[in-house]
Formats: structure tokens, sequence, C-alpha cells
């Protein structure tokens, strides 16, 4: 069994290298932050494009008349006296209109918060397809390669290490079990996990 957990360690790792070559340094860089920058610019402009829709269209409007309706409906097909004299109550309160309004001002930051992101992840895979056929440049595709290649190391001895570290939890969970057994006969795993360096943040 131990020869097992090595083998998946070993093919685990590889298979993260020849991902990171394949995609390559400047590929992988541009996609991490690509996705950073949609998210910190969708979060910054949403709300104030949402203000725009709202202030200059009458979608938030038309969105609160068809919510007002469904629950006016679902008010009068009810058979439920509880759920029906709350809701009732609400209306008459005048808290119905103001209830749709926020629910429906809601909704459009929503939709703007998603489209939003879509379009500016749209156009930073443009800027990720061009940054590809720059990488394509002699120089600058070796650099690219082994950068990939580096990165692909790192980060799957990285993943292996945190999951050898879940190991180690579940292990002292259920001493001497299988797991525990099979960990002790893989050379890699009894190793890696001797001298986790993921260890090191976790020492009180």
């Amino acid at each position: 069994m131990g020869i097992v957990i090595d083998i998946i360690i070993i093919l685990f790792i590889l298979a993260s290298v020849f991902f990171g070559y394949k995609k390559g340094l400047i590929s992988l860089a541009i996609n991490i932050l690509a996705f950073i920058i949609a998210m910190v610019v969708t979060l910054l402009l949403y709300k104030p494009i949402g203000n725009i829709i709202i202030n200059n269209t009458t979608v938030d409007e038309k969105l609160q008349q068809m919510i007002q309706t469904k629950i006016e409906e679902f008010m009068k097909n009810d058979d439920s006296k509880d759920s029906s004299s709350k809701l009732i109550e609400s209306a008459k309160n005048g808290l119905l209109p103001d209830t749709s309004k926020s629910l429906s001002i809601n909704i459009i930051y929503g939709i703007t918060l998603i489209v939003l992101f879509i379009i500016i992840k749209i156009c930073l895979l443009l800027v990720n397809s061009l940054a590809n056929q720059v990488a394509k440049f002699p120089i600058i595709k070796q650099f690219n390669e082994i950068g990939g290649v580096l990165y692909g190391l790192l980060r799957g001895i990285i993943i292996t290490y945190v999951i050898l570290m879940v190991i180690q939890l579940v292990v002292i969970l259920n001493p001497n079990g299988a797991l525990d057994n099979a960990m002790q006969e893989s050379y890699l795993a009894k190793t890696m996990s001797t001298y986790n360096i993921l260890n090191v943040f976790f020492k009180t």
C-alpha cells in the first residue's frame, strides 16, 4: 500500500508540473491577476452602475410592481391563514411596497454584479490572449515554460503538504489504523509529513 501512495504523490506533482508547463507562467499569473482585478473592480463599480440604472430607468419600478403583484397573488391563493394575515398586515401598514422596492433594488445590484464581472473577465481574457501571443517569442517562451514548470512544481508540493497535514489530523484521531499503517509504509508520505514546512505556521 505504501508504494501506491508514493506513486500517487509522484503522479500528482508531475501532473501539476505538466499543467504549469502547458499553461506557462505568464498565462497562469495573468489568470490569477485577472480574477483579482475582476473581483475588485466589480465590487467597486456594481453599486454605482446599479444606481445609474435605478435613477435613469424604470427597471426598478417594473421589478417592484412585478414583485408586489406576485406577493398579492400569493396572499389571495395561499390557504394558510397565519402567513396570509401577516402579509395582509404588512400591506396594510405600508410595508409591502417598501419590501418589494428593497428587493427590486437588491435584484438589480445582483444582476449588475454578475454581468459586470463577466464583462470584465472577457476583457481580461482578451489581454491574456494577447499576452500568450507575446509569450511565443523565443526568449520569452523559454522563460514562460521554465517559470510554468517551477510554479507547477511548487503548487503540487504545497497541495501535497496540505493534504498530508489533513491526513495527519485523521491519523491522530485513529492511530494504528489502516491509514496510519499505509502512511508509515510510504517513504514519500512519511518523509514529507515529518518535514512538512507548513507545520511551522501551526506550532504553538
